[in-house]
């Protein structure tokens, strides 16, 4: 039971963490950038987290799943970026809206390599 409380406020603070975002980022010309620097943000972190920090900090698994599941999974938002491309696809901005899905998607995973590559850092463990 603990672990379900656990990840419910871990998804609390992600959750809110990326509305702080959205509030201190603004919408320039129309292009949802907060929720491309949370997605981004979010695709490094839990790469990171799980090939690097996790490796060298000794954490329970309840805490690897809050951090995880719980802080970083309600912090990106797939069904914000779906939405939002709707919508620029809706307002005749096909363009914008292929360069948003292009770089979400490539940013995506070239953020998740760059956490990655971090688990080659001096003072791993092996």
């Amino acid at each position: 039971m603990f672990k379900y409380a656990a990840v419910g406020t871990a998804g609390a603070l992600g959750a809110s963490a990326r509305y702080i975002i959205t509030v201190m980022v603004p919408a320039e010309s129309g292009f949802p950038l907060a929720t491309l620097l949370v997605n981004l943000i979010g695709a490094f972190l839990l790469t990171f987290t799980g090939f690097y920090l996790f490796q060298r900090i000794k954490i329970s698994d309840t805490l690897k799943t809050a951090v995880s599941v719980g802080f970083l999974g309600s912090f990106t938002t797939f069904s914000a970026l779906s939405l939002e491309t709707v919508s620029l696809l809706e307002n005749g901005r096909l363009f914008t809206a292929a360069a948003y899905v292009l770089l979400s998607i490539s940013g995506g995973v070239l953020m998740s390599y760059a956490g990655y590559l971090c688990h080659r850092l001096p003072g791993r463990r092996t």
